[in-house]
């Protein structure tokens, strides 16, 4: 029988143990302003600094970064590790929309099928939300803010899907993907009829995913997201058809 030496473990380093575990499960989310040192303490039942060296910690990683006054916010790098170099010049390709909405559609499709099963009534209220913010901004027609939204929401399924891994893929997709989302909806709005079935696209994920449906939500979000690319596809031959005819017309110039 072998037994192995059991390590102490420095009150710092369990303390940023937690901070971590908060951002691989979504509790925290880049940008995110933590709690002062002093709530900090209180709510961990530990010294000041302890904290202070938690936080110092994460903060070499670059996990966290601290203001000017001192306070502590999470890194707004974190999680972007798609956007490298090599994420900029395959980007620039011009399939990678489409490469991209083909990643989304098996992710997001799970997403949607782990939420239904697993999320919170927590995680409910907050679809719901950002669903209600998506449908002002949509009725506006704020093209910037309804992209913005639209994200959110496609992210608030992925946190309510309880998988860590997944909500991280997420958002560095959508941190390379949210220019080309703003470009998408301005297009759209030229579309009034393309654009009259979005809505209730989103509408019936989220009611699948409230009702508890896990297939159906699936299936709504992978429905939702094809429809996506044959609007993105038109579009691009749309496109490609203009600048031939331009292309043509300068001839004769």
């Amino acid at each position: 029988m072998a037994f192995e030496q059991v390590r102490q473990v420095r009150v710092a380093d369990e303390i940023a143990k937690q901070i971590e575990e908060q951002l691989l499960q979504g509790e925290l989310k880049p940008g995110e302003k933590l709690p002062s040192e002093r709530e900090l303490s209180k709510i961990l039942n530990v010294s000041r600094p302890s904290i202070r060296e938690a936080l110092h910690k994460l903060e070499a990683r670059n996990i966290l970064r601290k203001d000017p006054g001192g306070s502590a916010y999470v890194s707004e790098n974190m999680g972007e590790s798609f956007t490298d170099p090599l994420m900029t010049l395959l980007i620039s390709n011009q399939n990678a929309p489409f490469e991209l909405l083909e990643i989304r559609y098996c992710l997001e499709g799970l997403a949607a099928y782990n939420a239904a099963l697993y999320c919170t009534e927590a995680d409910k209220q907050n679809i719901k939300n950002r669903f209600e913010i998506l449908q002002q901004n949509y009725d506006e027609k704020k093209a910037e803010e309804e992209a913005t939204a639209d994200i959110e929401f496609h992210l608030a399924i992925a946190e309510a899907s309880k998988n860590a891994m997944l909500v991280h893929m997420m958002r560095s997709l959508f941190s390379v993907l949210h220019k080309s989302v703003v470009f998408s909806f301005a297009t759209f709005y030229t579309k009034p009829t393309v654009r009259s079935y979005l809505p209730d696209q989103h509408r019936d994920i989220m009611n699948a995913i409230l009702a508890g449906d896990a297939k159906l939500a699936r299936e709504k979000m992978q429905t939702h997201i094809l429809s996506v690319d044959k609007l993105l596809r038109e579009n691009h031959q749309e496109s490609v058809r203009n600048k031939i005819v331009k292309s043509r017309l300068h001839d004769f110039e």
